[in-house]
């Protein structure tokens, strides 16, 4: 299954998240409702971390890392998927976006794709 970063950004942004039951609160209460929504917003949202995600024609789906933002944490925002497409291939997804106080956030932009790797820290403190 070979396809590109495109059509697997499709199948991830259209992939239905479905939320149904019997309501039982206010005027509608013992009421049925189905709501589907789609959207990097739920991966963001509704997805935990490391969470695998079937999503029909691709495989699995998981977040990895992310970067939210928020006042505080800066206006990058980012999410990484780890993608476990049906033939066993894997492959590793960024999207990126943005924060504002002003207006919000948006996930602007294509995804691309990343591969994982390790990078030795060095770190400092006091000597006693």
């Amino acid at each position: 299954m070979s396809l590109t970063t495109r059509e697997i950004q499709d199948y991830i942004e259209n992939h239905e998240f479905v939320d149904e039951g019997i309501r039982d609160w206010g005027l509608d209460n013992g009421q049925p409702y189905r709501d589907v929504d789609t959207g990097i917003e739920w991966w963001a949202d509704e997805v935990e971390m490391h969470e695998r995600v079937s999503v029909e024609g691709l495989g699995n789906v998981q977040k990895v890392e992310e970067e939210t933002g928020g006042e505080g944490a800066g206006s990058l925002m980012y999410i990484i998927f780890k993608v476990e497409l049906l033939d066993g291939t894997v492959r590793y997804f960024r999207q990126e976006g943005y924060y504002s106080s002003y207006d919000g956030s948006g996930w602007d932009s294509d995804f691309s794709e990343v591969e994982p790797y390790s990078k030795m820290t060095t770190f400092y403190r006091k000597v006693k």
